[in-house]
């Protein structure tokens, strides 16, 4: 396979990552959405699991979940979790 081959094949493998990625990005935005404005923790996890299947969960375990459940109960906007960025 030549180098113009390879890199094609590159391409295409990048886009539809990139496809997936928005996808789950969208997805994202939106339950985010749905827990700030007083959706139940439960409905937006099942949603998370209805969109991601078992990748959803990582996002359903641990601490971060129990301080979702407690924000929307309190009527508190739920804490962004901060990201690092990683500059090149």
């Amino acid at each position: 396979m030549g180098l113009l081959q390879q890199l094609e094949g590159e391409l295409a493998r990048v886009g539809e990552e990139l496809h997936r990625l928005t996808r789950e990005r969208h997805v994202l935005i939106q339950q985010i959405t749905r827990l700030r404005t007083g959706e139940s923790p439960e409905l937006v996890a099942a949603s998370l699991r209805t969109a991601f299947g078992e990748r959803a969960g990582f996002l359903l375990h641990g601490p971060a979940h129990d301080d979702d459940r407690a924000a929307v109960a309190d009527r508190r906007p739920v804490r962004a979790p901060v990201v690092a960025s990683v500059r090149r």
